[in-house]
């Protein structure tokens, strides 16, 4: 047939249990007429539309978070999920296992664009979103005989995909097409109203509207249902989407069924799968009943014949025909094709046997996997995505311990990304030189050093830490570095950080307290030296007490793709999931106290102190200098030598303390609006979130620079040198 001829011949060929009249192949993707969409193999199969609906949701949902976690980039799940629509078009849920599909649509998908994975790596990604949805946790899969059962049965439904499909698996996309309306629309500046037509874009693979309208015309509903919901104008007279060729009724049709989605209610596909099972077994015994009679009625008439139109020629013109006139039986073609069957079985069969022992010879059992942060920067996720696109998913994803969604990522400027940079470095070498420094001194000081040297080396030290284990990974992961941890090493770094986060808090208040008590003291200012042993248990209590409130990081931590709960962000001191490493708390309650907990005892609390003590030194010292003189007309009171100094510490301190509450009071601020009121600054407060829990650690050395002795000789020492 000619490649423009898109015309069927009239007669065909009965292949299997299929009667093909033609070919055609075509860049365009598959349109299915309406008599296929309304009556589909499981409907006739006697499954529900109901509940094909929600199987088609869960399979693509599967679909897209097995992506995420293979790494694959959003072209390839949604070219997965598209294939796992058509197929289901062409077979029935009740005879085809959903979840063994999605692993073959994800394989195939992978290969299709041009980033394949081994099915073993399916596998894996498939049996811990299996694990994570029961909620008892997820072990490694081992490699036994189910497994080498599960490859073969992914290995053959590939193949099937591919038989029923008809090797015609192109997909076109409307990503592309969006970027190119919006910009003919000279509305690609509206980030906005980008990132939304992309999010009902991908929302709308989990509907069947590619099976039944072009892409151009996805890609126009999609920017239509952003422009009304973001309340944009466009042209009217005549309307816009007329110069791209859909019409105002499929643009409808098209928004009806994406806005449809978002009021389904969430079921689990664990219970989806019993009515499958049910209807299978209803369907198996009334096959048993009708191949019963079929056997007794062939026995009665052997030789029944097809309609002629069925054959594609008769034997007269076969080379094998000797000019006789024999008609092909049904008979005859249901042995070859269960002859065929058998045949491609134990090819399978023996090929799979052939790979495993590849495998076992080169590779070792696989390791556990765990969910990843896995947005591609070329497809990035911004978090109205996220709240848009997983709606549905959330629901489910609460009964299963919240491990798989969207990923909540910044997009950063080129200058943010330097300025961000600048700080980090800022605050790694000012407190490395304040440990340095002062640390020496307190070394080469016989007494010990002084109790306020030792407060500033222990939360310069809290500072130092934060900034090498957290802020230099945010900087390799704005450089372009993808970065990914097991749940051990999440567990660990995500304790880690909220333990010298809390320390750090506290060390700060603990150098305005104790300025404060010093101040109070009824003896002369410069007698005390050296610190007490009150004092070192004071330094054991902060560390210890803050690390048994980190406790639960350690424990209700793990490795993801998104922060499951957005309130938890605030505690875990990120903006944004860091090495994949997310929150997961058994409820939504359990999460929410210990959020509420930490922005009270580690963020309000500590505030308020810090400016009651500070504003109690200040007070001190003006009563001081107002009795000093009063001293210095009566000639009775003596003079206090060293006012001077605690007045310009008392200034040093005022400087932190001020520094401290901008820093962490802006994050705190725009962390809870983000989590409470998000809307059109959802990005803008992530930045400013971001930025302002670097601020305290960039420029505090420099704040102590200024009121401390030594740190002001050495730096005059490099400016001079």
């Amino acid at each position: 047939m000619a490649a423009g001829d898109l015309r069927l011949p009239g007669e065909g060929m009965l292949i299997g249990d299929k009667y093909y009249s033609g070919v055609m192949l075509s860049l365009e993707n598959c349109i299915l007429p309406a008599e296929q969409l309304c009556r589909t193999p499981s409907t006739e199969h006697g499954l529900s539309l109901e509940t094909e609906e929600q199987l088609r949701i869960r399979g693509c949902e599967m679909i897209q978070a097995a992506g995420i976690l293979l790494r694959l980039p959003q072209v390839a799940m949604a070219t997965g999920q598209i294939l796992f629509q058509r197929f289901y078009y062409c077979k029935s849920f009740v005879r085809h296992c959903a979840e063994t599909v999605a692993m073959a649509c994800v394989h195939l998908a992978s290969k299709i664009e041009e980033e394949p994975r081994r099915v073993r790596d399916v596998l894996n990604v498939f049996h811990f979103l299996k694990g994570s949805r029961g909620g008892k946790g997820c072990s490694p899969m081992p490699l036994d005989g189910s497994y080498i059962s599960m490859k073969s049965q992914v290995i053959k439904a590939e193949r099937r995909l591919l038989k029923e499909l008809g090797f015609c698996v192109h997909v076109k996309h409307p990503h592309k097409i969006i970027v190119m309306y919006l910009q003919v629309l000279e509305c690609e500046k509206n980030s906005e109203l980008v990132q939304m037509a992309w999010n009902y874009m991908n929302d709308s693979l989990r509907t069947d509207v590619f099976l039944r309208f072009s892409a151009e015309t996805v890609a126009c509903a999609c920017i239509y249902l952003s422009a009304r919901f973001l309340q944009i104008p466009l042209p009217v007279e005549p309307p816009w989407f007329l110069l791209f060729g859909p019409t105002e009724e499929d643009l409808r049709d098209v928004c009806t069924r994406i806005l449809h989605l978002y009021t389904l209610p969430s079921v689990p596909l664990s219970t989806l799968l019993k009515q499958v099972e049910e209807t299978r077994r209803a369907l198996d015994t009334l096959g048993s009943k009708g191949k019963h009679s079929m056997l007794i009625s062939a026995a009665a008439t052997p030789n029944v014949e097809p309609p002629s139109s069925f054959s594609p020629a008769s034997k007269a013109v076969s080379p094998m025909g000797g000019g006789a006139t024999q008609d092909t039986s049904l008979c005859n073609v249901l042995l070859k094709n269960a002859c065929r069957k058998l045949l491609n079985g134990n090819e399978e069969k023996r090929i799979s046997r052939s790979e495993e022992r590849r495998e076992h010879k080169s590779i070792s059992p696989p390791k556990r996997r765990r969910s990843r942060s896995v947005t591609s920067p070329r497809h990035s996720v911004s978090p109205t995505e996220a709240s848009v696109w997983s709606k549905p998913v959330v629901d489910e994803m609460h009964t299963t311990a919240q491990s798989i969604g969207m990923g909540l990522r910044i997009r950063v400027s080129e200058v943010q990304t330097v300025f961000y940079v600048f700080l980090v470095m800022l605050g790694i070498l000012g407190n490395a030189t304040i440990i340095g420094v002062i640390g020496e001194g307190i070394v080469r000081d016989q007494g010990g050093g002084r109790s306020s040297d030792m407060i500033l080396v222990n939360m310069a030290f809290s500072n130092l830490m934060v900034s090498v284990t957290r802020n230099t990974l945010l900087v390799i992961s704005d450089l372009g570095v993808e970065l990914y941890l097991s749940r051990e090493w999440c567990q660990f770094l995500m304790g880690l950080w909220v333990w010298l986060r809390s320390v750090n808090v506290w060390s700060t208040f603990f150098l305005s307290a104790f300025h404060f008590q010093t101040l109070r003291r009824i003896a002369p200012m410069s007698v005390t030296r050296g610190p007490s042993k009150f004092f070192f248990l004071i330094f054991g209590l902060i560390w210890f007490l803050n690390l048994l409130y980190s406790i639960p990081a350690f424990v209700f931590s793990t490795s993801g793709d998104r922060n499951s709960t957005e309130t938890l962000m605030l505690v875990s001191s990120t903006t944004r999931p860091l090495l994949g490493c997310v929150w997961n708390f058994p409820t939504a309650y359990n999460g929410l106290a210990y959020a509420t907990t930490s922005m009270v005892i580690h963020e309000s609390l500590p505030i308020v102190l810090m400016s009651i003590t500070n504003l109690g030194s200040l007070l001190t010292l003006y009563a001081h200098s107002r009795s000093l003189l009063h001293s210095q007309k009566n000639l009775e009171v003596p003079v206090i030598r060293r006012v001077p100094a605690e007045r310009r510490a008392a200034k040093v301190i005022l400087a932190l303390i001020m520094l401290f509450i901008s820093s962490w009071g802006t994050s705190i601020l725009s962390v809870n609006y983000f989590n409470y009121n998000r809307g059109t600054s959802t990005e803008f407060l992530l930045v400013i979130a971001r930025f302002a829990n670097i601020t305290f650690i960039a420029l505090s050395p420099i704040v102590l620079a200024v009121g401390h002795g030594r740190l002001r000789a050495v730096l005059k020492s490099l400016l001079t040198h």
